[in-house]
């Protein structure tokens, strides 16, 4: 068929032969197939798992309600076409917590990731004080890792510092992050586990944002 058929077929076509032409790798094609009054979250399904053009895949992403469904947005971000409209469209409602795990999904493409975590720096600058704790305590400071050149607010710091730290790895993440605040610090070397710990202790005073007088403590 040629492609002029191909359209014709899809804005008419249904059943098997309407998911057929979900396959197709003309964008054309694609578009008269979302505008036939028959297609659906299944064909949206299938486009976005095995369509191979950037305008394809953002023809999927302009509809909300495919956009709300898991299947259809864990297979966009997964196509390698995916684009920075998609992949706005994507991320934009999304809270920080739910980016961070896309921006480490290894099923996701490398350059789709990277544009994820600068997506994630920006909702950092953004988001709630609550919500930008709740990431650094759940993640054990894992998420500080693709937050650098990032800085805490004091409502933030404030959080952290009312929680209990009995995560080594926590410590550890705080003490490789250029920007953490010496609150934060201050407040890491007063654990009950931190003091028994030689080694979290020295990393914890080497810091270049520990406050002098917490350091003249441990002298």
């Amino acid at each position: 068929m040629t492609a002029d058929a191909r359209i014709a077929a899809a804005k008419t076509a249904s059943g098997s032969d309407l998911i057929a032409l979900c396959f197709d790798a003309d964008p054309r094609v694609i578009h008269a197939v979302l505008e036939n009054h028959t297609s659906g979250l299944e064909h949206a399904r299938w486009i976005a798992q095995q369509h191979r053009t950037k305008t394809g895949i953002e023809m999927v992403s302009r509809r909300s309600e495919f956009l709300r469904d898991a299947l259809v947005e864990r297979r966009l971000l997964r196509n390698p076409q995916c684009g920075d409209v998609t992949i706005g469209r994507i991320l934009s409602p999304k809270r920080i917590g739910a980016t961070y795990k896309i921006a480490i999904d290894r099923d996701i493409p490398e350059l789709t990731r990277i544009k994820s975590r600068a997506a994630l720096r920006k909702k950092w600058q953004s988001s709630p004080p609550e919500d930008r704790a709740e990431l650094v305590l759940r993640t054990d400071g894992r998420c500080l890792t693709l937050l650098i050149g990032c800085a805490f607010d004091a409502k933030s710091t404030q959080l952290i510092c009312a929680k209990q730290v009995v995560s080594v790895l926590l410590v550890t993440n705080f003490c490789k992050f250029p920007a953490t605040p010496p609150a934060i610090l201050a407040h890491l070397i007063k654990q009950p586990f931190v003091r028994k710990n030689p080694g979290l202790r020295k990393m914890l005073l080497q810091h270049p944002n520990m406050p002098g007088e917490v350091k003249r403590q441990f002298v």
